[in-house]
């Protein structure tokens, strides 16, 4: 026999589903002096920071964003404007599924998707961004910082130790005293371990767990870091020169030694450790 179908309790309350009761509310923004209005529901769902931003109750004049003349307020410089992304992402009918377009359009739409916290966005942004590339390693490193994402942190680093360039005192300025002094750490262990390699050492490499012993040698083929005026400095004749203006990577490294790729990115994961291992213990109580 069928299953006899359960009666159905038409006075109790019935409940909202969970995810298919759509807030159709919508919402006003202003963008310098554009204003903006779009559904709601996009940005409760994809945003911490609008989702807390709608529940606070209303003050006494009224609930922002809901006419023209109350617009909740976007600090959105006017060169994001005038991109296409904006006006996508505003109205949710960029669904962030493509890794196309300008690199420049991407880079925006992190920073915005960053500071409201829109988490699926923001992860979107940063593929496409790695997918499209151009980057070079200095503003890679600066916008690790910046967003706080690692990966861009570890693969500048791995460029930069392998970059025959040396860091000029701008680019010393843009990623900073911490990655400074990082740089210079991973920078000099990647030589020394590269020319004891090539020159047949038979002494033993130094023991991960003691880098900084690997730093005793004194040999220096080249230089880690130019106190030059300029952002480009003289190069050998197998390298180019990157300015440090310019978004596209002009990263080289010497064709007639490469470099161990699994070395560079062991030092580099090395390096990481004794910097967390340092902040630690300057942060324990004495």
């Amino acid at each position: 026999m069928p299953p006899t179908a359960q009666p159905v309790n038409l006075t109790a309350k019935p409940m909202r589903h969970p995810t298919y009761y759509f807030d159709d509310g919508v919402v006003v923004f202003q963008v310098q002096t554009t204003l903006f209005k779009v559904h709601r529901y996009f940005f409760t769902r994809e945003s911490e920071v609008f989702a807390g931003m709608f529940m606070v109750p209303p003050t006494a004049d009224g609930p922002e964003g809901t006419t023209d003349t109350r617009p909740i307020l976007l600090p959105i410089s006017s060169r994001t404007r005038r991109r296409g992304f904006l006006s996508d992402w505003l109205s949710g009918t960029r669904l962030l599924t493509s890794e196309s377009g300008p690199l420049r359009g991407w880079l925006d739409l992190l920073s915005i998707t960053d500071r409201y916290q829109f988490s699926n966005a923001r992860a979107a942004a940063i593929s496409a961004i790695d997918h499209i590339g151009g980057l070079n390693p200095i503003e890679r490193l600066r916008l690790s910082k910046k967003y706080n994402i690692s990966a861009w942190r570890s693969s500048a680093f791995e460029a930069l130790c392998q970059r025959n360039t040396a860091i000029s005192i701008a680019e010393a300025h843009a990623i900073g005293l911490e990655n400074l002094a990082l740089l210079a750490l991973a920078r000099e262990n990647v030589r020394t371990q590269h020319f004891q390699s090539q020159l047949g050492a038979s002494q033993p490499q130094p023991a991960k767990s003691s880098l900084s012993q690997s730093l005793t040698i004194q040999a220096q083929p080249v230089p880690i870091f130019s106190f030059q005026r300029h952002a480009t400095q003289p190069q050998p004749p197998t390298s180019g020169t990157m300015s440090f203006s310019r978004l596209v990577d002009k990263t080289q490294t010497s064709s007639a030694a490469p470099y161990n790729v699994d070395m560079v990115k062991s030092v580099v994961c090395e390096v990481f450790k004794v910097s967390v291992s340092e902040v630690s213990s300057s942060n324990s109580p004495l």
